[in-house]
């Protein structure tokens, strides 16, 4: 997804975006960056880390059904012997 809105919160009237992750937080004011894209040579801004990093904290933090669990740890130890 483009914006894993679970730890993002949007102030649209106040144009702020807040982004946070692993106990830290970052504000981005978007009137003042759309007040400097007139001023200065036009740039792109990009966040590649956040959907990968998302992803890993997603898998890691949801656990799975038992079942699959049970089927998982079984295929383990078949491989093991």
């Amino acid at each position: 997804p483009f914006l894993a809105t679970g730890r993002a919160l949007i102030d649209v009237e106040m144009g702020e975006l807040m982004l946070r992750t692993d106990g830290e937080q970052i504000m981005f004011n978007v009137f003042e960056a759309m007040k400097r894209h007139d001023e200065e040579e036009p740039q792109c801004h990009r966040v590649d880390v956040i959907e990968e990093v998302m992803e890993d904290v997603f898998v890691e933090e949801t656990p799975s059904p038992p079942l699959e669990r049970v089927l998982v740890n079984s295929i383990d130890e078949l491989e093991e012997e």
